[in-house]
């Protein structure tokens, strides 16, 4: 099933809704999204999607799931259109008319904590967290923890869920998606949504307003004697957050560039015969501007030559010839289609997107001179960036 062109409907109180008709599919797919006006350390953004999906009943012809991050909670919806009607129409009043007992609460908090008690992360996720918190000079600018600890969830109260569902239950706090066939009626649903209280005191994407500094700081962690592996954290800007739609297609072409292709940073790496177990790209939405985390593994020894070398590899970028450039935009034009072939994928892909890229759900109308110029515009600030890099290893 190929992509297809896409509709954005914006009402007046701020809603938003993406719509992606799928004449040929027999399933309909929803996503509505929370944006968060404030990061929150204590657990309470999971903790309210569990509140919101819990306390309605979920039939086992439907696919009902949540997930949160730092900057939003998902919810989302799959199953035949007509079963979704009726699901869909208790979901958005139970989410517009929030309520909320001691007893639900108290409940919800102990399977959180079951759920906490049995979450692990691997040994590179706590590192690449690690090495987040310690990329602005302000002590814990950057925390990222979603859950929360045991503590903070006992700590949370009926009048703290309330008033957070207060601060970021409004219409110009939440996107939707609409995708499958016949999805007008789904929609007709989705913008009761508009009605939600109105608040103007802050932005959707939080800590807008703060201009705050990246450390420019080579950190370690272990010693290098006895170390069988070697991670390293490097950390620098990219541009900031104001992304047009070709700024964030310039970006996804050039971390297509980095992953993928016979320039990826792990070819050119082993070319200069480092041994590279792992290596990961990730791009960092903070404050007023966009960061890169280059996350990598190898030998103990080989860390501060890695280093050393992925500098000098990035300097390169403004050298990258036509055909790798040709090259990695059609495979973003492959990957974007991927994204929202299928009811199932349009609404996986859309629930995991920063509120900044949810513009491109569709590659209509895209240009390839368009996105190539922007391109060479971030290559040109990113390389003054270069010598303000947060680096951060450790020796395991």
């Amino acid at each position: 099933m190929a992509n297809n062109p896409n509709q954005i409907i914006k009402f007046k109180n701020g809603l938003q809704i993406n719509v992606i008709k799928m004449p040929e599919s027999k399933l309909s797919g929803i996503v509505i999204k929370i944006h968060l006006k404030e990061q929150y350390k204590n657990g309470i953004p999971h903790l309210f999607e569990h509140l919101v999906i819990d306390q309605i009943k979920k039939p086992s012809f439907l696919n009902v799931s949540g997930s949160t991050t730092l900057r939003f909670i998902a919810f989302k919806i799959i199953g035949i259109e007509d079963d979704i009607y009726d699901f869909l129409t208790k979901f958005v009043y139970n989410l517009s008319s929030f309520q909320l007992t001691d007893k639900n609460l108290e409940s919800e908090k102990s399977i959180v904590k079951q759920e906490l008690l049995q979450y692990r992360t691997s040994q590179l996720e706590k590192f690449a967290s690690e090495a987040r918190n310690k990329m602005f000079d302000s002590n814990g600018e950057y925390q990222d923890s979603v859950l929360g600890s045991l503590d903070d969830i006992d700590d949370i109260t009926l009048e703290k869920v309330l008033k957070f569902a207060k601060n970021n239950l409004t219409a110009k706090n939440i996107s939707c998606l609409a995708t499958g066939n016949h999805v007008d009626n789904v929609v007709s649903i989705l913008k009761q949504l508009d009605s939600l209280p109105v608040y103007t005191s802050k932005n959707i994407a939080f800590n807008k307003s703060k201009n705050i500094l990246l450390a420019k700081s080579y950190s370690c962690k272990g010693t290098i004697a006895n170390a069988q592996v070697a991670n390293v954290s490097m950390i620098f800007k990219l541009t900031d957050s104001n992304l047009s739609t070709v700024k964030i297609y310039a970006l996804s072409l050039f971390f297509s560039i980095l992953t993928s292709g016979e320039n990826a940073l792990i070819l050119q790496l082993r070319k200069s015969n480092h041994q590279i177990y792992f290596i990961k790209a990730l791009p960092i939405y903070r404050y007023n501007s966009v960061y890169i985390q280059l996350i990598l593994s190898g030998l103990p020894n080989e860390a501060k030559g890695i280093v050393i070398d992925l500098k000098h590899i990035m300097f390169n970028f403004e050298k990258t010839s036509k055909k790798i450039l040709r090259d990695a935009f059609k495979n973003l034009y492959f990957q974007q289609n991927v994204l929202f072939d299928g009811v199932e994928h349009s609404v996986n892909s859309f629930s995991n997107m920063e509120y900044e890229q949810e513009k491109i759900t569709s590659f209509e109308g895209v240009k390839y001179h368009e996105i190539i110029n922007e391109y060479n515009k971030l290559i040109s600030k990113m390389l003054l960036e270069l010598n303000n890099i947060n680096i951060f290893v450790e020796y395991n």
